[in-house]
């Protein structure tokens, strides 16, 4: 991404720079806002305390629109919603494993 006459690789620099183009473009009075303290967050409400059901992994696989286009897997939504049965049990696995470890695959992001 070039700076003016410079540069910039780095993804935090890169940040920063989207960072104040959009603000240097954005009308809102920010003067009375603040960040929520550390007493607002809640220890308890963490990823690994989040259960996804097959139920709940079923009913966003039957919410896909199956018109639309294919994502970065090749996968049609049409085919997910129509082994819904078959592939609900291990993709919930899954999910549950990522949450309760923390992590995301790569390929989600």
């Amino acid at each position: 991404m070039k700076h003016g006459d410079n540069y910039v690789t780095e993804n935090k620099s890169k940040a920063d720079l989207f960072n104040s183009f959009f603000l240097s473009h954005s009308n809102i009075d920010a003067s009375n806002a603040h960040l929520p303290g550390n007493e607002d967050v809640n220890p308890a409400v963490v990823l690994d305390s989040i259960v996804a059901t097959e139920s709940d992994v079923k009913d966003l696989i039957k919410s896909i629109d199956p018109s639309k286009a294919t994502g970065p897997d090749g996968i049609s939504p049409r085919l997910l919603k129509e082994a819904s049965d078959a592939i609900v049990p291990s993709l919930t696995r899954l999910i549950n494993l990522s949450l309760s470890c923390a992590k995301v695959p790569e390929s989600w992001k």
